[in-house]
């Protein structure tokens, strides 16, 4: 159960990627001090932000958000992975030195970027406990917000799959293949890394419009990459929203979430019973497991827990 004011959090700042996500808007509404990474530009100018960024090119904080002016007392900033960050970290020890300073993995570990990151004075989290264990890296799951929901509707489809191909087209066309064969309805929204590769589906859909398709479906398709442990958004929508979970993470069966009404384990249970798993009602879990996942919770790990 979230139970936050701006009170609370009035030391810690949050850098996140996307200022127009809803989970962006979401965090905004509990931290006041969050920001995105970078400011928001005119369109034409983002390919020259991103060959000087990618360049390493000097004065990259002309690019940065409104957080570099922050003269707020802060005490904590949270810095979530983006594709460049070694530098922002070390503007930020240069002209905010007094702040604590965790850098969170929120996807699976870019060793260059560990490697970048290691000799700076910063603290390294991940969402994925094997990346933990190899990387020695502290550890806070993923998190989601009891308070997003989507209107109850008319499920039309059993199964969906909405992401990007992360090189997983082959194996998700594959299991749409192995869902139809299967009599379960499907849908599958694709969308490839690379314009001219071959995609199901090609531009992204808003957030609000991802729920709502979840809403319309029985469970949800969570493909992770490989060698990742750690939970995804997916699995947070599955548990806040009440969705089964078809999944190639085996870790899961290890959760305190997990049961074998609500989660499918590819590559453990049988695919024989999948549409049985499908079809059969979803088991609602104990307040005490949704608390723990929620973002308020995510944060006060952080808050407890210092390296």
């Amino acid at each position: 159960m979230e139970s936050t004011t701006d009170n609370e959090y009035k030391n810690i700042m949050i850098l996140f990627p996307d200022s127009q996500s809803r989970i962006y808007k979401e965090i905004k509404k509990r931290v006041a001090s969050t920001f995105a990474i970078y400011r928001n530009i005119p369109f034409f100018l983002y390919a020259i932000r991103k060959l000087h960024v990618s360049l390493r090119l000097p004065f990259e904080s002309i690019w940065y958000g409104d957080w570099k002016k922050s003269e707020e007392n802060i005490e904590t900033i949270i810095l979530f992975d983006s594709i460049y960050t070694s530098k922002i970290v070390k503007w930020i020890q240069k002209y905010k030195k007094n702040a604590r300073l965790i850098f969170w993995f929120w996807n699976p570990v870019n060793v260059d970027l560990l490697n970048e990151l290691r000799p700076l004075s910063c603290e390294l989290w991940s969402f994925d406990k094997f990346d933990c264990k190899k990387y020695g890296l502290n550890y806070n799951a993923q998190f989601y917000f009891s308070t997003v929901h989507a209107m109850p509707t008319k499920r039309d489809f059993d199964i969906v799959f909405i992401g990007r191909d992360k090189n997983r087209l082959s194996k998700l066309i594959e299991l749409k293949k192995l869902f139809d064969s299967n009599g379960l309805s499907t849908y599958f929204h694709i969308v490839s890394d690379k314009s001219f590769a071959f995609s199901i589906k090609t531009k992204p859909i808003s957030y609000d419009e991802l729920l709502s398709i979840t809403m319309r479906s029985n469970a949800i398709l969570d493909l992770v990459q490989d060698g990742q442990s750690g939970l995804t958004l997916r699995t947070m929508e599955g548990i806040y929203l009440k969705r089964k979970i078809i999944t190639n993470n085996q870790e899961m069966q290890h959760m305190d979430f997990y049961s074998p009404e609500n989660v499918f384990i590819l590559g453990v249970d049988d695919i024989a019973l999948i549409k049985q798993f499908v079809s059969s009602p979803y088991i609602d879990l104990p307040n005490s497991i949704m608390a723990k996942y929620d973002f308020c919770n995510w944060l006060d790990v952080f808050m407890k827990e210092r390296s």
